[in-house]
């Protein structure tokens, strides 16, 4: 710190001043050609000066608008009196204040060889050693709460990790990317506000599950909640502004609440990108509020209330009559109507998870709506002990004709080492026939047994279906250099030359979880021509299945029809 005289408008005092950088190169610091600026943002001092300034003034403004200067963190996050002052011990100090790391790094490790290490494989014994001897950057920062011991077993070589996560106390934590995280005044508020809702909700979680399969809507509505409130503070819906330069894809911000996000667009299956349509569907009520000339800080303390009455399993749909409800009380019909429309639109309150993969006009065409990205959730993740269904589930229509479909999809691991890594993520593929133009028609999951840890699928009609996860295993391929497999499911059929038809699939994780990418889905053409002969599996040559006339001009057409409709509801099941 620099001690600086008064002048003219500006006191005396001591002065920090900003150092941050990104290191110019991979020399590690104190060694001969280290970037000065990157090492010495590394130990920057402002970096603790403007976040615990930031918190408090955020702080401030939360007791302002829920006009309770008492307000005090709860849980193992503050100790305070009943006048929001701090507990203080004999020595005059707070018994348990609001902890707040800076400038935190982590060891320069090898993914691959930590990984072997921990799997007791190469680099496990003093005499092979894994070697860490720099630090590395991590673009992050996060609220952690108080842990008794960490979320994964660390050998004691690596030791100095744990103290990271098994703190006895609520903190927010500040890494450092290409920038500081502790300078940017939106991610200070967003994760200050991760202590509020722990507080409000301390056992809101981050995963569950629902009848369409895994989600994780719970820390979605966590991080929602967290960048509405950071932006309504100065009244700009972009978050992250600083923390995102140089990070691919965030050069305009991490994320903007001014959106128009929806589902199952906008589903992923990852807290911060699902939770974009909540926070979107909440910032255009406040806009709308603000426009009509009502009072943001009125209608921050609704919301804040609505929040503090969650469940520790809150959905959106919840989420959303309770915001919705209490926009009806404490401002009438007009902001609350239009609350219930945002939500809607959004897919807040009516999300139905299936996504289009595949569509079957009327001329017959074969066309793909590629799903550009999905998370999906391994059984551990949501308290499951078979499987884990996929957060969106897949309808997939074929030609009259086709022999079967093949899904497609890159995958690399989740889990692992320290989150990287974690070799193959074994997956299968429940495939449900589905019958008329029912597009909602849908598998329906419930959880059952033991601790409902058995997630067990039904048709529409609330039958079982039959499904084995072993004989329906997805063909994976070998992993490149960045863990990235290729994956396959093909799913045959006997062919009918005359129908169209449309199955639902649900894909589920046999134990960990992984990242999807670019899934789509190839059609399995047949020579097959209705009314002739067919070359497609269980065809001969002669009739068409069923003796059907593409044309409609079998005999007792009315009756026949009946009668295939009765025969298919029969057959309804999950093919092998």
């Amino acid at each position: 710190a620099t001690s600086t005289p008064a002048n003219g408008a500006t006191p005396a005092g001591w002065f920090f001043p900003p150092v941050d950088g990104d290191r110019a190169n991979a020399t590690k610091c104190g060694a001969d050609g280290a970037d000065p600026i990157g090492c010495a943002a590394e130990e920057d001092a402002f970096a603790e000066v403007t976040v615990y300034h930031a918190t408090q003034v955020y702080f401030e403004h939360v007791r302002t608008v829920l006009e309770d200067p008492a307000f005090c963190l709860g849980g193992q996050s503050q100790g305070c009196e009943d006048d929001g002052s701090a507990t203080l011990d004999d020595d005059g100090k707070p018994t348990r204040p609001f902890h707040i790391a800076t400038n935190v790094l982590f060891p320069a490790f090898d993914l691959n060889a930590i990984g072997a290490q921990l799997l007791g494989g190469a680099g496990g014994s003093a005499g092979d050693p894994v070697v860490i001897d720099d630090f590395q950057r991590l673009p992050n920062a996060a609220f952690i709460p108080a842990l008794e011991g960490g979320p994964i077993q660390i050998p004691p070589e690596l030791q100095a990790l744990a103290s990271l996560f098994s703190r006895p106390f609520d903190s927010n934590v500040y890494f450092q990317g290409s920038r500081d995280f502790a300078y940017d005044g939106d991610v200070t508020r967003h994760e200050f506000t991760h202590a509020i809702v722990h507080s409000f909700v301390p056992g809101l979680g981050s995963l569950g599950r629902d009848e369409f399969g895994a989600h994780a809507e719970s820390g979605a509505l966590n991080e929602g909640w967290s960048d509405y409130f950071s932006s309504s503070f100065v009244g700009n819906p972009t978050v992250g502004d600083y923390a995102g330069q140089g990070l691919p894809g965030a050069e305009a911000g991490l994320r903007n609440n001014d959106n128009n996000k929806k589902c199952p667009d906008d589903f992923f299956g990852q807290v911060h990108a699902d939770s974009e349509r909540w926070a979107g569907g909440l910032w255009a009520i406040r806009e709308k509020h603000r426009t009509d000339g009502g009072d943001i800080d009125a209608l921050d303390q609704t919301l804040m209330l609505a929040l503090a009455e969650a469940d520790n399993d809150e959905d959106m749909s919840r989420a959303g009559d309770r915001a919705e409800a209490a926009l009806r009380e404490a401002f009438g019909a007009g902001l609350a109507d239009f609350a219930k429309a945002e939500f809607e639109t959004r897919g807040v309150s009516n999300c139905t998870r299936i996504w289009p993969l595949a569509t079957v006009g009327d001329d017959g065409a074969f066309t793909v709506k590629r799903k550009d990205v999905l998370f999906q959730l391994g059984k551990g993740d949501v308290g499951l002990s078979n499987f884990a269904p996929s957060v969106l589930q897949f309808r997939v229509e074929v030609p009259a004709g086709s022999a079967g479909f093949t899904l497609n999809w890159s995958q690399v691991a989740g889990g692992g080492a320290l989150g990287g890594g974690g070799g193959d993520a074994p997956m299968s593929v429940l495939v449900y026939e589905v019958t008329g133009g029912d597009v909602d028609d849908h598998i329906t999951w419930s959880y059952e047994g033991a601790g409902n840890s058995l997630a067990v699928p039904y048709d529409r009609d609330l039958l079982e279906l039959n499904f084995d996860a072993n004989a329906n295993a997805v063909s994976l391929g070998a992993a490149d250099g960045n863990g990235n497999q290729s994956a396959t499911f093909t799913q045959t059929l006997e062919s009918d030359a005359c129908n169209a038809r449309a199955f639902i699939l649900s894909i589920v994780a046999v134990d960990g979880g992984a990242t999807f990418s670019n899934l789509d889905v190839d059609n399995l053409d047949t020579d097959s021509t209705c009314g002739g002969g067919g070359e497609g599996e269980g065809e001969g040559e002669g009739e068409a299945p069923g003796g059907c006339d593409c044309r409609g001009s079998a005999p007792g057409s009315t009756v026949l029809f009946g009668g295939l409709l009765l025969l298919l509801r029969r057959r309804r099941r999950a093919q092998r």
